[in-house]
């Protein structure tokens, strides 16, 4: 997920513009905010991507707990009935999330467009932290908890079952797609390494626990930069992209499938590993990878109340001389749903371990 920071092209006339806004004009000055804060939004949208499925669903049901097996009758034999469990209930969040901006009449006429602009930009910053520190909170959480939908019917106080990726906590796993069947007791997909350290044979494993679930997809790994060199050391499963404009060694393997963004230090990819390529991702915490799967049904959801209404939008203007104020809010939340596309390898110890996360 790319972060959107410095990325304000509308604010480019305010953010260099030194004249104040009496100079300006409020209402040029309130038009530019609003024409960033609506590419704001369509570049969140375009973060999330095939990572994250944007719904206004707040339950629904995960797969099956089993499979059906064919018996084999005799010429008057009759098979036994068989049922399966319908799945699973999996309930998504929905919080609200703010930040206001307020300054005497006084300092708004007097300040620069630059100084403006650098308040909008603290804004955007912030609002993208907080979805980050979500999309964290959904994947490296390995515990369920119940969720209070108060923003819907709070007196009702309906309670939203909120699980994490597949974690061995006893619910149903729907079946393989060659037939395999998986033990909800025991099966899960936050892991630690084998032993001694962490190895090849690991990020094989994180690798490998996806793809099993799924018949096709193009398989993802997300890594800290940190990892990079242990990651770029796993020859010859990895097969590093080529930088554009270095002349490739005859020893050597490199995939020609894109070349190596030189720019994008934190956000790129860097080559594949057993087919699957691998990213650099900013918001990925150091001793930790997870691998996905692109084209299966997406790890995660963003729930809005409406379709748009999770957008960050200005909700309330106050002013009462000499102050004056905008609100700005986001409500939405961010939880896994697809329970079996993703799975954490922590490699800090034989035994998973959550990070303490951060907003």
């Amino acid at each position: 997920m790319p972060v959107p920071y410095g990325m304000l092209s509308t604010l480019d006339t305010l953010a260099s513009n030194f004249q104040t806004i009496a100079q300006i004009g409020e209402d040029r000055a309130y038009e530019s905010i609003r024409l960033t804060l609506d590419a704001h939004n369509r570049l969140v949208d375009e973060m999330l991507g095939d990572f994250v499925q944007p719904t206004t669903d707040r339950l629904r049901r995960f797969g099956t707990a089993a499979a059906m097996t064919m018996e084999k009758l005799s010429e008057h034999g009759v098979p036994s009935p068989q049922k399966i469990l319908p799945g699973v209930n999996v309930g998504f969040p929905l919080d609200n999330y703010g930040a206001a901006l307020s300054w005497t009449r006084d300092y708004f006429e007097e300040a620069t467009g630059d100084e403006i602009a650098g308040q909008i930009v603290a804004l955007m910053d912030a609002d993208a932290r907080n979805l980050m520190y979500l999309i964290k909170n959904a994947i490296f959480s390995p515990t369920n908890y119940s969720f209070d939908d108060y923003l819907v019917d709070h007196l009702s106080q309906i309670q939203l079952p909120i699980l994490a990726l597949l974690n061995a906590d006893g619910k149903g796993i729907p079946a393989g797609p060659n037939g395999e069947t998986f033990d909800g007791t025991s099966h899960t997909h936050y892991l630690g390494y084998a032993s001694g350290a962490v190895a090849d044979s690991d990020v094989q494993a994180v690798l490998e626990t996806v793809l099993e679930h799924f018949a096709a997809g193009e398989g993802r790994i997300f890594i800290n930069r940190s990892q990079e060199a242990f990651i770029r050391g796993l020859t010859p499963n990895f097969v590093p992209y080529l930088q554009s404009g270095v002349v490739a060694e005859n020893s050597l393997r490199y995939s020609i499938a894109k070349t190596l963004d030189t720019l994008r230090l934190y956000n790129r990819a860097i080559g594949t590993y057993r087919g699957a390529e691998v990213w650099i991702k900013p918001w990925m915490p150091a001793n930790y990878i997870f691998a996905w799967l692109k084209g299966a049904p997406a790890p995660l959801v963003f729930r809005s109340k409406r379709a748009g209404s999770g957008e960050l939008r200005l909700v309330a203007e106050d002013e009462s001389y000499p102050m004056r104020a905008k609100m700005y809010r986001r409500q939405c939340g961010i939880g896994v749903w697809t329970r079996n596309n993703g799975a954490v390898l922590y490699t800090g110890g034989t035994s998973y371990t959550a990070p303490t996360l951060t907003n």
